[in-house]
């Protein structure tokens, strides 16, 4: 198999989640899945679809200014 793509549990433990999660990631549409010919129950996904879902988000800003505290 080839390193760029990572079967369910590989590509799970890899993104640091449970299989039912990233199934549902799957359902949902927020990473693609991949099937084999070989076998079409396989699913796999892409290393590089995995690093972008788990690449940070930027942090929204407070809605107000920050206020320092006082010690």
């Amino acid at each position: 198999m080839s390193d760029e793509y990572l079967p369910l549990l590989r590509a799970a433990k890899h993104l640091g989640v449970s299989r039912p999660t990233l199934t549902k990631l799957a359902r949902s549409g927020a990473i693609p899945v991949y099937g084999t010919v070989l076998n079409e129950r396989v699913k796999l996904f892409a290393v590089a679809d995995l690093e972008r879902l788990r690449s940070p988000r930027p942090k929204t800003q407070p809605a107000g200014p920050k206020e320092a505290a006082i010690a």
